[in-house]
């Protein structure tokens, strides 16, 4: 993908009254173009007997030449390479072709044709290959964005001699070896966003240089990019996003990164081999949305200062060597997802850790579907969050994450004590994985209440008694529901439980792996049979009357509890209504 935006914002004095030969240039461009017309809006209108200047995407000076051509959005697929009437067109200053469905094609050299233009986007068009020189003869135009996605560069175009630049995207580009150190200090103070990540890099070349107008930084998943932060990065103040994860950076983070820029709403450096410490100096106007240092090599205790950051939509520091008590979590109220797994927290899960995430929690209405992202550079541009997973027994990298997606992961620590009975007030909860602690007493009946669960692993645990009933009504909505998504991943192995497992729809679907290592279970799916008369709780004949009376109870319940859900969510979903 090409993007070039070149802007001069002097624009125009404007008319109507078009000249013969403008208009035969403009019909002629046109039927050199491959278009879908069922999906254009400009030029499938354009025709002989109307004047060219009140054309959809046309603007004239007030003696009728053509100043703006603006063909965005219009389904072009091929013929501009080949166009000369366009060219021709030596009066125009503007020329907008974003966002159209061209094959791979290079940009046109004949565009030096156009030498009063002050302002060309060729945005997401399909434009491919090098930017022709010629370009550079057009002295009315000034390169302000330059994004060369998955073009296949090789190596960086030299452009320390761009003075506007703000916004710089090499990203897929399949460039090896060092960063120029002059990348950083192109534009003469007005660079903003920087984006080299998915390539082949290696290293940073110094000096740094770093310009500080810098808000964006983007150098993520180059695998072989070694090093440690530069401490120049700290002069950053305005840096709103610093995302270096999947690398194989080493060091210590700069403590200056936390303490000095309060602008920063998204630092994720996760996947590197960074050490030591998280230091305790987050400001008291923390902006941070998003946090995630999973996969290093990070030591001793979560910061108290970490409090601060209210904003806080996603905490990710899974598979470190923190060794630390749970954190208190009493100001994070927009938390989303909070993955503490694999390092070394002990200590008892406590209510209060659980009973203010309120964006777990359902609110007036069911949540409308949207990205979780941060919004940077102030002007509307957004970055869509991404986090690493252990989902339904798989390690996942989410690149999209909606809204609605909540997330618990405590898994592979130390934590002891009974799982407290306020997660079933997390009523909006996607994925819960307390798997590979200490956890002992029973599993809560309020986990039944959980109607948004799809992943619960609670396995290599201390867990003693039956496995409630309520679980099983959980993947009866899952069977009512078939269109949506509830409790289709289920772990209890390895506990102490015991007693007749639950019957119910869906729920005897999961695996005898999902069971095993209780010796005390009996029944389907594991093959050891229950005895009627040493099952816990259970002391009545498969078929006698109290029997049927509890499976019509619990049938009444989960109908209760779908009806109810299927009532307050329709809209949402824009199902059609029952008749």
């Amino acid at each position: 993908m090409l993007v070039v935006s070149l802007n001069n914002s002097n624009i125009y004095g404007l008319y109507d009254q078009c000249l013969k030969d403008q208009k035969a240039l403009l019909l002629k461009f046109k039927n050199s173009l491959t278009f879908n017309s069922s999906l254009s809006t400009k030029l499938v209108r354009w025709d002989q007997d109307t004047d060219c200047c009140l054309w959809q995407g046309v603007s004239c000076d007030q003696e009728g030449h053509v100043l703006v051509l603006e063909l965005d959005d219009e389904a072009i697929s091929s013929g501009i390479e080949n166009s000369s009437s366009l060219f021709d067109l030596q009066y125009l200053k503007k020329l907008n072709l974003a966002h159209n469905d061209l094959n791979s094609v290079q940009i046109p050299t004949e565009i030096y044709n156009l030498s009063n233009l002050t302002y060309l986007n060729l945005s997401d068009a399909g434009f491919v290959g090098q930017i022709p020189m010629e370009l550079s003869t057009l002295t009315h135009l000034s390169l302000e964005e330059l994004k060369l996605v998955s073009c296949q560069l090789q190596k960086f175009p030299d452009l320390r001699n761009q003075s506007r630049l703000y916004a710089l995207d090499f990203s897929d580009d399949n460039i090896e070896g060092k960063i120029p150190s002059w990348v950083w200090s192109v534009g003469n103070g007005s660079l903003q966003y920087v984006n080299l990540s998915c390539n082949l890099l290696e290293f940073l070349e110094k000096p740094y240089s770093i310009s500080t107008t810098l808000r964006v930084i983007e150098l993520h998943s180059n695998n072989e990019l070694t090093g440690q932060i530069p401490s120049s990065i700290c002069k950053l103040y305005q840096l709103q996003l610093l995302d270096m994860s999947n690398n194989a950076i080493n060091g210590k983070i700069p403590p200056c990164l936390f303490q000095k820029i309060h602008h920063l709403k998204m630092l994720n450096l996760g996947r590197n081999k960074l050490s030591g410490l998280i230091r305790d100096a987050f400001p008291l106007n923390c902006n941070l949305q998003v946090l995630a240092l999973r996969s290093n090599l990070l030591e001793v205790k979560v910061p108290t200062s970490l409090e601060r950051c209210a904003y806080l939509d996603v905490f990710d520091i899974g598979n470190n060597k923190i060794q630390d008590t749970f954190p208190s979590n009493q100001t994070w109220t927009k938390l989303q997802i909070i993955d503490l797994a694999s390092n070394n927290f002990n200590g008892d899960l406590l209510p209060e850790y659980f009973s203010d995430l309120e964006s777990m929690m359902p609110g007036s209405k069911f949540p409308v579907p949207e990205y979780l992202q941060v919004e940077v550079l102030d002007y509307g541009m957004y970055y869509q969050d991404r986090v690493t997973v252990d989902l339904k027994g798989r390690e996942m990298e989410i690149v999209k994450i909606l809204a609605i997606f909540t997330s618990i992961d405590f898994s592979c620590n130390n934590i002891q004590g009974d799982i407290p009975k306020v997660l079933g007030d997390l009523k909006l909860l996607y994925l819960l994985n307390l798997s590979h602690n200490a956890l002992a007493g029973r599993i809560p009946k309020a986990l039944g209440k959980l109607t948004q669960l799809e992943s619960l692993d609670l396995s290599v645990n201390q867990l003693s008694g039956r496995i409630p009933d309520e679980l099983a009504s959980l993947t009866f909505l899952s069977f009512l529901l078939a269109s949506l998504t509830f409790l289709s991943f289920l772990n209890l192995s390895f506990n102490q439980l015991s007693g007749r497992i639950p019957r119910g729809n869906q729920f005897q679907t999961f695996s005898a792996d999902s069971l095993e290592g209780n010796t005390g279970l009996c029944d389907f799916p594991l093959k050891k049979l229950c005895s009627d008369t040493k099952v816990t709780g259970s002391s009545q004949l498969p078929g006698s009357h109290s029997e049927h009376d509890e499976i019509d109870r619990k049938y009444k319940f989960c109908l209760g509890i779908f009806c109810e859900f299927w009532h307050r969510n329709l809209a949402a979903f824009a199902l059609p209504k029952i008749q």
